[in-house]
């Protein structure tokens, strides 16, 4: 489609079926976007920089299969070389970004940390990139970088917005929002068991992540967020059905 601007917001990788297709589909659409005048975007989640990591508490012997069919243990061996310095994968996802913005809207993968309200995306985009590229599998006694693990330091892992509230949360999002030229924050991380967004803040915070990934145990279901014409709306996806709802978002967009 002309014009547009397709965003992930991260975790394909973990608890999941094919991670290996989904990944090398995003590539190919992210290649073919420019010709049709659009981009993708791919934006790391915390189970990606997991992976790097070697921290694979996640993996499913199902995901495994999907990188070298041939056995679990060969799957896994591929997995890891994928996600390793040099991989396929891993220099692809380094390419990638942590935090955008797209008209008036800022997307990350988890929730905005308080502590961070006064960077601009840039300095949360390339601190979160810099540690990304230079990463590799633990070994004992190595220590995590906050930028990438820390709840309240990282947006890959923080869930301030919905599960603690802060004191004092809106009005660090707010001036967040400000530095950055921006009128509201999306992301994802935080999986909604009831299968809806969660919007929040004075219209000026959203949560897009549905559980989908557990839609196979009848908890959440797929889902897709949809800005276009000075309107959000909710795509809906059940028993072969798409279900539309309209959101009210504060600062969306002119209509192009």
């Amino acid at each position: 489609m002309p014009d547009t601007d397709l965003v992930f917001v991260g975790d394909v990788c973990d608890r999941g079926y094919n991670s290996k297709d989904i990944y090398e589909l995003i590539m190919a659409w992210q290649e073919e976007a420019p010709r049709q005048g659009s981009r993708v975007w791919f934006l790391l989640g915390n189970h990606e920089v997991m992976n790097a990591y070697g921290l694979r508490h996640y993996n499913t012997a199902e995901e495994y299969l999907s990188y070298d069919p041939a056995s679990v243990a060969a799957g896994k061996r591929a997995h890891s070389e994928a996600f390793a310095a040099g991989g396929w994968l891993r220099g692809w996802l380094a390419r990638q970004r942590a935090m955008i913005r797209i008209d008036s809207f800022v997307f990350a993968h988890g929730d905005l940390p308080t502590a961070l309200s006064g960077w601009s995306i840039d300095e949360i985009d390339g601190r979160v990139m810099e540690l990304f590229r230079s990463s590799t599998p633990l070994s004992p006694g190595d220590s995590l970088p906050d930028a990438l693990f820390a709840p309240d330091r990282s947006i890959l892992w923080c869930r301030q917005a919905q599960l603690e509230r802060p004191r004092g949360y809106r009005a660090a999002l707010e001036l967040f929002l400000a530095r950055n030229g921006a009128g509201a924050y999306i992301c994802g991380h935080t999986p909604a068991e009831e299968g809806a967004f969660r919007i929040g803040y004075g219209n000026r915070y959203l949560c897009i992540d549905t559980a989908m990934t557990f839609a196979r145990q009848d908890i959440g279901r797929t889902s897709a967020l949809v800005i276009e014409n000075g309107s959000a709306v909710a795509a809906y996806f059940e028993a072969g059905d798409v279900v539309f709802r309209t959101l009210s978002l504060s600062f969306l967009p002119p209509p192009r």
